[in-house]
């Protein structure tokens, strides 16, 4: 598995738990704990995106760009 492999990997995993955490904040009546854990969350999400996307583009196959499209558009 290339380094590219495992960071998709990892954004797969996160882009569950990031949904899931942005539910719980948008829900009528979330505790200031659900909005600021996902605030924390976003960042991390969006941060790992962002390094995602850098492997991808220095050392990715055409495969690879395919699954983080697929991430990006799945998670937002």
């Amino acid at each position: 598995m290339t380094e590219c492999d495992h960071m998709l990997t990892e954004l797969e995993e996160k882009t569950t738990k990031w949904q899931s955490a942005r539910d719980a904040a948008e829900k009528a009546g979330a505790s200031e704990r659900d909005t600021a854990d996902f605030k924390i969350m976003d960042a991390e999400y969006l941060g790992l995106q962002q390094r995602v996307r850098k492997c991808i583009e220095e050392d990715g196959s055409e495969y690879d760009k395919e699954r983080l499209e697929r991430l990006i558009h799945k998670g937002g």
